[in-house]
């Protein structure tokens, strides 16, 4: 237990009172439990820590803090080596038990036990950090230079959660004396030049804290550690403007903003990401601006580029995100540019291509996203063939395959669909034999296995899209269960379970409605912390489509009708906010066919035709231009239950052509008199013409 914002510069007034409110957070880190005590003073000398007034938690505290003195980042790092020692030591470094006086008695002397079961390094840094004398403690920045030291041992493995502990206490004793020698900077030349280089050091700190630690507790799944950092960080930097720094820490600073929006991003907080993004971007643009022949400030600039770009575009706002993206590419060129052996400048030019191919892709500009996504692969093969151990290269291969597979599946084109997927599956299984922690080949290879699945469904093959469909759940909850607060993986399992409820909704429904309420739980809780997110609130329509098909089958035609609604005014909002939304429309197409059945099983035809002819108004404009199957068949469907089956039955034919396979479409098609073009299509290992 670490008493954190206790370490003030300056002389407090210690007649003033104050009054101390502790607050207590526990958690578990990598199955080591432990809790984080926060004193706020309150008063009119809340800001100050105060001489003769003993502050912190007795276990934990600095002998200079229990007799009363100031505390400082000495103090701090004295608390460090006591947490460093439990956490490898498996024991507290004073005992536990002793009477209130004994222990306190034991602290102002700096008296505790030895740390023992650890490395000889660590034993040793441990001993240095407890010294009694503050002078003979290691600073911050020496610190967390020896536990990278050790880190880097092959026969030392610091587990990533606990040194993501350790950065975060080294960072705030650092930060915080660095804002403090900041403001009493003007007091003299040797103030200011110890608080530039505090600052220093603190931004520095933040740099590894939010880059180097964030990309080790990424694979394992635990980027809830990095929780409440960036509002720490952000703290920080409020309190050191821009103006007292220097290009150099200026363009450290850009890469911790986007860093913050980064993490802010997978924790599912985007309009907290927002302006941290903005920020780095516009300080990124300054130091271009100043310096355009700089290789560095350029690849910061174009990180900026694409995470302000990515915020447009889970916002639905293309336009934007296409210039975003378009700027990263820009950017990208000049990089290759100004150095082409750089493999990773050439990375960021594929990275670009991949993010324009999805806007394109969400357009539903097919051709010219293939286009895009095939090049981005190209020069990811290239790059990987020069450097095959290289993971990060390893991954954005998969991900091509499985972009390429997607646009593939939309345009019908299932088989060759289905290549890119196995071409897919076959890397990121050898990844997971490989590496079976690493949470990033986890979480893409039941991505995978939800597109199989997909494509099973698409072809009719049932059996088989629920085999792909279980294993994606099975996956995407085991990794949700170790990163809860990683919203691209709680989306990943609302997701799963939607395509497995609808996939059961006829046959199962009662099955089938289950997995889909336990979608809309999931989608709900990502809905409640951000509800600008378009992708999520797309999602949750979609999943009260299905519950309300589900229930129809059950003959709850209220329930059914209720879904139908919600899915209707998520997406009605949607359309009004962007009318070329397809999705959204596809969706609404669909709500509006839900409500047509129920009526349709109530007896109430006119309002059954009534829906079934806003549902054709829906999805016919984007349908009659489109060769995806997703917006095909819902059209089809409308089409024939609006009496106009001649125009349905090139739809249908086309559908067929694709080798996509609905009984109940092509039985609708038969009862309206259709005779189409035989095809063999294998239904559940059957031949069908």
């Amino acid at each position: 237990m670490l008493d954190f914002g206790l370490a003030q510069s300056g002389e407090p007034d210690i007649t003033t009172a104050a009054a101390a409110i502790h607050s207590t957070t526990d958690a578990t880190i990598d199955g080591l439990d432990f809790a984080v005590t926060r004193t706020v003073q309150r008063g009119p000398a809340a800001d100050r820590t105060q001489r003769g007034v003993v502050m912190g938690t007795p276990a934990y505290m600095s002998p200079e803090q229990a007799r009363g003195e100031l505390a400082t980042p000495a103090s701090d790092l004295y608390s460090l080596g006591l947490i460093l020692q439990e956490l490898f030591g498996g024991s507290a470094a004073n005992p536990a038990g002793l009477d209130m006086d004994v222990l306190l008695d034991r602290v102002r002397r700096g008296e505790t036990e030895p740390p023992t079961n650890m490395s000889a390094d660590l034993r040793s840094l441990i001993s240095r950090l407890k010294s009694p004398a503050v002078a003979d403690r290691p600073t911050a920045v020496e610190t967390l230079a020896r536990l990278r030291w050790i880190r880097e041992k092959p026969k030392r493995r610091v587990r990533a959660a606990a040194a993501a502990l350790l950065v975060l206490l080294a960072i705030l004793g650092a930060a915080k004396y660095a804002v403090d020698l900041t403001r009493e900077r003007t007091k003299a030349v040797a103030a200011r030049d110890e608080a530039d280089r505090r600052r220093s050091q603190a931004e520095d700190l933040i740099g590894f804290m939010l880059g180097d630690l964030r990309k080790k507790l990424e694979p394992v799944g635990r980027l809830d550690v990095l929780d409440g950092i960036g509002a720490k960080a952000m703290d920080y930097f409020a309190a050191v403007p821009p103006a007292a720094l220097s290009d150099e820490e200026l363009l450290r600073r850009s890469t911790a903003l986007y860093q913050i929006g980064e993490v802010r991003i997978a924790q599912g907080n985007l309009p907290a990401a927002a302006q941290p993004l903005r920020d780095s971007l516009a300080l990124a643009e300054a130091l271009v601006t100043r310096s355009p022949a700089d290789g560095e400030r350029l690849f910061g600039l174009a990180q900026s580029h694409y995470w302000v770009g990515y915020v447009h575009w889970t916002r639905h706002e293309l336009d934007a995100a296409q210039h975003q993206f378009q700027s990263y590419l820009d950017v990208a060129r000049r990089l290759v540019q100004l150095d082409p052996a750089r493999a990773d400048w050439q990375r960021e030019i594929a990275y670009a291509n991949s993010n324009l191919a999805s806007v394109l892709r969400a357009r539903g500009q097919l051709d010219a996203a293939l286009e895009r996504f095939r090049e981005c692969l190209k020069i990811e093969r290239t790059l990987l063939d020069r450097a095959p151990a290289d993971k990060e290269l390893t991954r954005a291969v998969a991900s091509s395959h499985n972009a390429i597979a997607v646009v593939l599946l939309l345009r019908g084109r299932l088989d060759e669909a289905f290549e890119q997927l196995e071409a897919e599956r076959a890397i990121l299984e050898r990844e997971v034999v490989q590496a079976p922690d690493n949470a990033t080949f986890q979480a893409r290879l039941l991505v995978t296995y939800s597109y199989l699945g997909d494509l099973f469904a698409a072809r009719g093959r049932l059996s088989d899209a629920r085999r792909y469909y279980d294993e994606s759940i099975r996956r995407s909850a085991e990794i949700t269960a170790r990163d809860p607060a990683n919203s691209a993986r709680q989306r990943d399992l609302g997701k799963n379970l939607f395509k497995l409820g609808l996939l059961l909704a006829d046959d199962e429904p009662g099955r089938g409605r289950s997995a889909l309420e336990q979608s809309i739980r999931i989608l709900q809780r990502l809905i409640d912390t951000d509800a600008t997110n378009v992708m999520w609130q797309r999602d949750l329509a979609e999943s009260h489509y299905g519950r309300g098909l589900a229930s129809t089958r059950l003959d709850d035609f209220a329930a059914a009708s209720a879904d139908a609604d919600v899915a209707l005014r998520i997406t009605d909002g949607l359309l009004r906010a962007t009318p070329d939304d397809r999705h959204a429309a596809r969706i609404n197409s669909l709500g509006h066919a839900l409500h047509a059945r129920v009526a349709a099983a109530r007896g109430d035809a006119p309002r059954a035709r009534a829906a079934w002819l806003r549902s054709l108004t829906a999805i016919a404009g984007i349908a009659a231009s489109s060769d995806e199957y997703q917006f095909l068949e819902p059209w089809a469907f409308a089409l024939l239950e609006n009496g106009r089956p001649g125009e349905a039955a090139p739809v249908i034919q086309k559908l067929r052509a694709m080798a996509f396979h609905n009984p109940r479409l092509f039985a609708a098609a038969a009862r309206n008199g259709l005779r189409l073009q035989a095809r063999a299509v294998v239904h559940e290992g059957k031949r069908e013409e």
